[in-house]
């Protein structure tokens, strides 16, 4: 089953985040890709992460799918005018991509949009992703979101609604990583017992995997799925789905 059809189907959603390469050597990202695969459904292609110029994210997509993996082509509006954001859907859809974050349209794609628990306040997102919904969004993966509560507060207002969600979870291995995420990042929140956990251990890495394997636990009960992002370190999510006990089915 597509990823449309297993969130038609109410199944629980795992998704995991890829990075382009900068350059034209695709290896790495193809072996990261298949290192993954038989632990998510499917996989989302960053577009130019960081503002940082990288391949084509419509291309790395194209090499996902011929090797039967479900890609979610992410478009930044940032980068581009409304010709150049038509001329890649129009490509998208000739290349049989239907998974579309963050767009929308009627090309035969799925589109899909991102909202933000950890917001300072949570009623302007349950608006926004309202307003989402009507322009055609059909599915949605949030923010990384780092607190439970809050994921459960957000998830009990955002249910009348009908909308998918789809929880991100990022793998956090240093203080270092937390403190910029809650300092420079507008609209992540990073808890104080994540500082904690981490300050006290041994071996910060091995607390920020627990950390982020909990999240999931918990999440695959609140929300539809969860989507997987880590910095340089996709292979450590392999274990984190482990720990959490959680499996693609």
């Amino acid at each position: 089953m597509t990823f449309e059809q297993l969130l038609a189907a109410g199944k629980k959603i795992i998704t995991a985040e890829v990075t382009p390469p900068h350059g034209t050597d695709v290896a790495h990202f193809m072996e990261t890709a298949r290192l993954l695969a038989p632990h998510v459904h499917a996989f989302n292609i960053t577009d130019n992460q960081r503002a940082l110029m990288r391949m084509s994210g419509l291309a790395c997509a194209s090499m996902l799918q011929r090797e039967n993996m479900d890609p979610i082509y992410q478009v930044t509006c940032r980068d581009r005018n409304v010709l150049a954001l038509q001329s890649d859907l129009l490509g998208a859809a000739a290349l049989g991509i239907k998974n579309v974050l963050a767009l929308k349209g009627a090309l035969g794609i799925f589109p899909g949009a991102v909202v933000n628990p950890g917001g300072r306040a949570m009623d302007p997102q349950i608006r926004r992703l309202e307003k989402k919904m009507k322009a055609g969004a059909r599915f949605f993966q949030t923010q990384a979101t780092f607190s439970v509560p809050q994921m459960a507060e957000f998830m009990g207002k955002v249910r009348p609604t009908g909308a998918k969600i789809i929880a991100g979870v990022l793998l956090v291995r240093t203080i270092k990583t937390a403190r910029f995420l809650q300092e420079k990042v507008p609209g992540i929140f990073v808890p104080d017992d994540m500082f904690q956990m981490m300050e006290k251990a041994s071996n910060p890495g091995e607390a920020g995997i627990e950390y982020a394997a909990n999240l999931v636990k918990e999440y695959m009960g609140l929300c539809d799925g969860v989507h997987l992002m880590a910095i340089r370190a996709e292979e450590k999510l392999i274990e984190v789905l482990a720990r959490a006990g959680v499996k693609k089915s």
